[in-house]
């Protein structure tokens, strides 16, 4: 994998020379080669059977992920640090998570049972508690409650869940037993409640999967799953605390998308087109996200997502990473959100505390973005242990009160310790430092993560600029994204392109594409249709397949 990726004799392949070697004995000794070769099969097996997949985490900052093609994302030309993926003082297994098309998921899954032993290859489960709809409902039959009664009464609990804080039902408990005269009903609620996180059944855990080296009934309980897979009885935690190492791999909507769209184009206009061929300097894609254009586009839909974009200029993966981060409600600015900005355009001239830290900071024009920041500022500034250092990372919660102020004073000091084992900050310079860092620490994105999505965002603008009628359409199909369908069909109309209500001779049961006189077409799918069940479309495209109606 090296050698494909980096020339002989080059700088760069110097450098990743000593990082791989580092890498790899840090992993062979904490023992995990046998989870980088698997998750490297598994990753093999979805781009042979073009299955789009991304890992999501900290897996990208690794050099042998990307050698043994597990990640796209080169962790030398990012700058991602490997610690964060895997430091000295972590002893628990590091998490590999990938991301899989989630139509197509079940076929990776399927994959590795067969691979590695239906014996030995389980989803794990997750114990459901009782909420208190299901408890009232549980307890309402008990005592012996009519249907329509214990309807009733759970259309009278508090609907704890709304998207805007302001608006969620305050009620407790007590105030629902005050609106109840009927002592059966009083004592049916009151009951319920004391059920109310107690087990209720056995679930699987939306991506986690174990593999074990010898029969799975050795080491856990199992039981079966409708789908035919064996699922643990332990939850996740419990089962890592077996010494079981968990992968999760997830289906998402964006990926399918992705795959839907590419499909599209080889049916209709490239057959050899594929989405790993897709070039991450295209020029008319960068031009697209630098307007903010970019409905439909993997994690760059929402208003303030596309006015990020169109304030840093963005047009690189790298650029995306960072607006991803800059955008979400982690990092603490500390009022440089708008000095930020302008040093990213250009439009002032970025300046740093001490000159030690612009090496760290000076990808993200002297602002604190990224939690590998966090831990390298830790580590080369203040003199840190990795186990200090990844403490702060994950922030105050972690640490008690004299146990915080120890490490503010270790932190200080070590900026202060004279050249050439420190860099000699001034009380003052260290002091601001830490005060920059602590707000900062729990909250920090992680630049893996994010540069992994944002070439995943990056092939999405790709195909919008490229291909907008057979990405849209995908999108449309597939009933995913951040905004209502109304929203995408409006962004079609603007692009030129016509869409039509669900029409009996042309309509697929989801959203599909037509090349009409002046363009493509979308017609909307007879799906759409409320109460049209999937056979009554089933048997609409049999009866006009002789001839149209």
């Amino acid at each position: 994998g090296l050698e494909r990726t980096y020339a002989v004799g080059t700088p760069r392949r110097a450098a990743a020379e000593r990082r791989l070697a580092a890498e790899l004995t840090a992993i062979t000794g904490h023992g995990f080669a046998p989870l980088f070769l698997v998750v490297a099969d598994i990753v093999r097996f979805a781009r042979d059977q073009e299955i789009p997949v991304s890992t999501r985490g900290s897996v990208a900052n690794s050099l042998v992920a990307f050698c043994t093609g597990i990640t796209t994302v080169d962790p030398i030309a990012h700058g991602l640090l490997f610690e964060r993926f895997l430091n000295p003082a972590r002893v628990n297994p590091p998490d590999i998570d990938l991301d899989f098309c989630s139509r197509r998921r079940d076929e990776v899954l399927r994959y590795v049972r067969d691979t590695y032993g239906a014996d030995r290859v389980a989803l794990i489960g997750t114990v459901s508690t009782m909420q208190p709809q299901s408890a009232v409902r549980e307890t309402g039959k008990a005592y012996g409650l009519p249907l329509s009664q214990i309807n009733r009464l759970v259309s009278m609990l508090p609907h704890r869940w709304h998207p805007d804080p302001r608006r969620r039902d305050r009620r407790t408990v007590d105030d629902v037993l005050a609106a109840l005269s009927d002592p059966l009903e009083r004592e049916t609620v009151r009951m319920a409640y004391t059920l109310v996180g107690q087990p209720d059944h056995l679930s699987v855990h939306p991506g986690g999967v174990v593999i074990t080296p010898g029969p799975l009934t050795d080491v856990a309980p199992v039981q079966w799953a409708p789908k035919g897979f064996l699922i643990t009885q332990f939850e996740h935690g419990d089962v890592e605390a077996l010494g079981l190492q968990k992968m999760d791999l997830l289906g998402i909507r964006a990926l399918t998308v992705l795959a839907d769209a590419a499909a599209a184009v080889r049916a209709g206009l490239d057959p050899s087109f594929r989405l790993t061929d897709i070039p991450l300097d295209d020029a008319a894609t960068a031009d697209l996200i630098a307007r903010g254009e970019t409905i439909g586009v993997f994690q760059c839909e929402s208003d303030g997502a596309q006015r990020t974009l169109r304030k840093l200029k963005a047009r690189s993966v790298h650029d995306l990473a960072i607006a991803n981060a800059f955008f979400k409600p982690g990092p603490a600015m500390g009022g440089m959100a708008s000095a930020f900005v302008r040093r990213y355009r250009g439009e002032e001239a970025v300046t740093y505390l001490h000159p030690a830290l612009e090496p760290i900071l000076g990808p993200t024009q002297g602002v604190l973005i990224f939690q590998e920041q966090i831990l390298r500022l830790a580590r080369e500034i203040a003199g840190l242990t990795w186990a200090q250092a990844d403490q702060l990372r994950r922030g105050m919660s972690h640490f008690g009160v004299h146990e915080m102020e120890a490490l503010r004073e270790q932190f200080i000091a070590g900026c202060q310790a004279p050249p050439p084992a420190g860099h000699g900050f001034s009380p003052a310079q260290a002091v601001t430092l830490w005060e920059q860092v602590l707000p900062f620490a729990g909250y920090g994105f992680n630049q893996g993560h994010a540069t992994a999505y944002a070439e995943v965002s990056f092939r999405s603008a790709f195909l919008k600029a490229h291909y907008p009628a057979q990405f849209l359409c995908a999108r449309l199909a597939d009933y995913g994204g951040f905004h209502h369908p109304a929203i995408y069909m409006a962004e079609a109309v603007r692009l030129g392109f016509t869409v039509r209500p669900p029409h009996i001779n042309f309509s697929r049961a989801a959203f599909s594409l037509a090349q009409g006189r002046s363009g493509p077409v979308f017609f909307m799918g007879l799906g759409q249709v409320r109460d049209l069940r999937q056979a009554a479309i089933s048997a609409l495209g049999q009866a006009r397949a002789a001839a149209p109606f």
